[in-house]
């Protein structure tokens, strides 16, 4: 689960935001004072504009009193220098702490950001495979991973405008009760459309990103196409290029006029909610008037009420538009932080010490497995014993379920059904990563990373690092030793023509580099699906050498639909029809269906 983040709990017809538990647990990654040290900076620089309206109330007083003759030259000009001279404070005061906010914010931004970022990435590490083949899960993730992962930042820098327009609003509104109690509460009523519309603007807003969802993964997957390597061939193959720009556009195009929509009831509200601040604003000047020609306010007094008013009309709409930030934040947050709380892991039902060390006795005891995808099961009842140093072949028609099979077998899902046992240990009650250390793995699909070679090598090893003799010899045998020395960067060469100095190998020299990673691993576990696609003869014979040759007490499972398999592997697993039958080649040819497969006896008796 996660780390005290609540799901947030849904409400027919409106969209949630994240409450303040959620949105303060989510803020708290990167430790408190990614939000404190703001708040204080922002108060403090929200105080320092009373500070120099004071000093320029005293300097106009000043002024005037020395013009009229109400007070003597030296005082006058005393009273001027001072009010100067805290004026210049105020100032310099204000560039600093502008500075250190500046700063701090800039790197407690990252901190979060990093933070928010790690988080996430660790939480979808931790999900069950199952949870990838879900189309709900992919539509949670790609919400938590648009917008609203930048929201955090966002927010801390909303909040701590929230608290400087506050402080601000409140200081300027008691200055301005001395001259009538009212007047602040004029000035904030005029106000309310503001909030009111900034508010709408905000669900409206969330709402088009929702309906956008769609189209966004669409026009994503289209535009990729356009720019990427591996579909490359086919856009030009297929004259893509054109019907994909098409498309696109047309995407682009709806989602701008819906926008347009949006952007222009906004903008007539804020045009309604400017007249409205401005009549109250001029409204406040004109009582200011009256009382200054009245005698109750000295000039100085005019012109820091005046500037009051002015001020506290912007602490205002400072404060709504932050204050609308903030809760358009916490409502696009909540996809965030619900990703976060609904957890898939695959986790053990009763954890023991460790995984079953040492050579492995498996054996599936009536599994049966079906796929969310699909409404009848895969296979079921399936009974299999696999003794320790065994090597199989697992054979069978594309779609019989080889691959799920290999995926049960490391733990990647779990039977349905029945369960499967290592040394007589149910492995539902092993922590799955204890267990898949204790295996390697080729998957059908495996490809190599834009990543150095000598890295991925070394994929499966808590240090992740092999034993360059065995790497070597291994490279030799399947006829890629002379190719890597070859090249200037050797094992670290990135296998990408997106790199300075990328190499781009063929379809059947990545299966080999792939087959070399897998065939370093020396534990008591070797799954293959499908090693000898892409391969020609040489390489498949000396693959059949290679496997003939494992240690001793390493059980194999090599799923293939070439016979080829036959030569490197003693015990045969017949996957048909939801059906699994046991034993060797010769005893299984008695089926004329396995023979037709596998071919005349003897043809696959020798390399």
């Amino acid at each position: 689960m996660s780390q005290g983040i609540p799901a947030p709990v849904p409400d027919a017809g409106r969209p949630v935001p994240a409450s303040w538990s959620q949105t303060c647990a989510l803020l708290a990654l990167a430790g408190r004072s990614v939000v404190l040290v703001p708040l204080v900076l922002a108060v403090l620089q929200a105080l320092l504009p009373l500070l120099g309206l004071l000093a320029m109330r005293s300097l106009v007083d000043a002024v005037a009193d020395g013009m009229r003759g109400a007070a003597d030259a030296a005082a006058a000009a005393t009273a001027v220098a001072f009010a100067t001279a805290t004026a210049a404070f105020v100032a310099v005061a204000g560039t600093a702490l502008r500075s250190v906010a500046a700063y701090c914010g800039e790197l407690r931004g990252r901190a979060l950001a990093d933070a928010v970022a790690a988080r996430l990435l660790a939480h979808s590490a931790d999900q069950a495979l199952v949870a990838f083949d879900d189309p709900a899960f992919h539509r949670a993730l790609q919400l938590a991973q648009g917008e609203a992962a930048q929201r955090p930042v966002r927010l801390v820098q909303d909040l701590a405008a929230v608290a400087a327009a506050l402080t601000q609003g409140v200081a300027m509104a008691l200055v301005l009760t001395f001259a009538d109690p009212w007047l602040p509460a004029w000035v904030a009523a005029a106000a309310l459309p503001t909030a009111w519309a900034r508010r709408r603007e905000a669900r409206q807003r969330f709402a088009f990103q929702q309906q956008q969802l769609e189209a966004q993964r669409e026009l994503g997957v289209r535009s990729a196409a356009l720019v990427g390597r591996a579909q490359a061939r086919e856009v030009r193959a297929y004259g893509l290029a054109a019907p994909f720009l098409a498309r696109i556009g047309g995407l682009r195009r709806a989602a701008a006029a819906t926008l347009a929509q949006l952007l222009r009831r906004r903008a007539g509200w804020e045009v309604f909610a400017g007249l409205c601040a401005s009549a109250a604003l001029f409204l406040a000047y004109w009582l200011l008037g009256q009382a200054a020609l009245a005698g109750a306010l000295s000039l100085g007094g005019l012109v820091l009420h005046a500037q009051a008013c002015q001020r506290v009309q912007n602490a205002l709409r400072d404060l709504l538009a932050a204050g609308s930030a903030v809760a358009e934040a916490r409502l696009f947050l909540a996809p965030l932080v619900g990703f976060l709380a609904t957890s898939r892991p695959q986790g053990a039902a009763a954890p023991v010490a460790g995984a079953p060390r040492g050579p492995l006795a498996l054996e599936l005891r009536g599994v049966g497995f079906t796929h969310q995808t699909r409404a009848e099961p895969l296979f079921a009842g399936l009974d299999w014993q696999l003794p320790p140093g065994s090597r199989w072949a697992l054979v069978g028609a594309n779609g019989s379920g080889k691959s799920t099979l290999l995926a049960l077998l490391l733990r990647l899902y779990d039977p349905t059904t029945g369960a499967l046992l290592a040394n007589g240990v149910d492995l539902r009650t092993v922590p799955p990563a204890d267990w898949r250390g204790q295996a390697a793995v080729l998957f059908q699909d495996s490809v190599l990373w834009e990543l150095p070679l000598r890295e991925q090598f070394g994929f499966g090893r808590a240090t992740g690092t092999v034993d360059a003799n065995a790497l070597w010899a291994l490279l030799d045998a399947l006829g890629m030793g002379a190719r890597l020395r070859a090249l200037p960067a050797g094992l670290d060469t990135v296998p990408s023509p997106r790199v300075a100095g990328g190499v781009v190998f063929s379809a059947g020299e990545q299966r080999r580099l792939l087959l070399v990673r897998a065939l370093l691993h020396q534990g008591p576990l070797l799954l293959l699906d499908e090693p000898f696609a892409g391969l020609d003869a040489a390489s498949s014979a000396a693959l059949v050498a290679l496997l003939r040759t494992r240690p001793a007490g390493q059980t194999v499972v090599v799923a293939e639909h070439r016979p080829d398999v036959l030569l490197a592997c003693e015990q045969v697993a017949w996957l048909r029809a939801g059906v699994l039958r046991t034993g060797s080649a010769a005893a299984l040819r008695a089926d004329p269906e396995f023979t037709a497969w596998a071919g005349p006896a003897g043809t696959h008796g020798t390399v």
